[in-house]
């Protein structure tokens, strides 16, 4: 609504804006109202949330281990991240629910084992793991590194367990926090070369 005082306008008339400031008159066009977001925009907002919450602490780990020729977007943390938005987190009507399972936290060419356990007690933790590959080649060395991944989705809290193991040792041991001990956690498995040049696809070892 505008004012006309004394032959001036004040206010808005249609798309323009009228007013005055140190003795001028000014005119502007008014803003452009913005449509409300649509249900599938805030469906991406929600996901692009609850994405950010659990990655972002762990960018610098992605960085390292997603190697290059396997990211489908310019960076390894945008390529770790686009990956989970499509196909790890859902929209519920309680909200956001993330398939821990499905999150990829590495991609690369290293060997897995075939064969990994891994149990907790209060807060011990054990991993261990069987190569039946051929050793020292290309893809599978004794120094490869193992990082093990450790998530507690009450807390939304990420624990990097590195430098304790390589893969000739065949087990790592973890102690947990105690004020985690009594949380739900959600475990991944992960070799890296010493050399830090080359990673496996991480392994979701499951929720414990």
């Amino acid at each position: 609504m505008a004012t006309i005082y004394r032959g001036v306008i004040s206010g808005k008339v249609g798309d323009k804006i009228y007013y005055s400031y140190g003795g001028k008159n000014y005119v502007r066009k008014a803003p452009e109202r913005k449509a409300p977001p649509s249900e599938k925009q805030l469906r991406t907002q929600a996901k692009l949330v609850a994405t950010s919450d659990f990655l972002t602490s762990l960018r610098s780990l992605v960085e390292e281990v997603w190697e290059r020729r396997r990211y489908i977007k310019n960076t390894a943390f945008g390529s770790a991240f686009s990956h989970m938005m499509r196909n790890a987190v859902d929209i519920l009507s309680e909200g956001t629910s993330i398939r821990y399972q499905d999150v990829q936290l590495s991609r690369g060419s290293i060997y897995l084992p075939q064969r990994i356990s891994f149990l907790r007690e209060g807060c011990d933790v054990k991993v261990s793991w069987e190569n039946q590959y051929m050793r020292n080649t290309f893809y599978c060395r004794d120094e490869d590194e193992v990082i093990v991944v450790l998530h507690f989705p009450s807390d939304n809290a990420s624990i990097i367990c590195r430098g304790e193991a390589v893969r000739r040792d065949e087990v790592m041991t973890i102690s947990i926090p105690e004020v985690f001990a009594e949380d739900k956690l959600h475990a991944y498995f992960i070799f890296a070369s010493a050399d830090g040049q080359r990673s496996s696809d991480s392994v979701y070892l499951g929720a414990f």
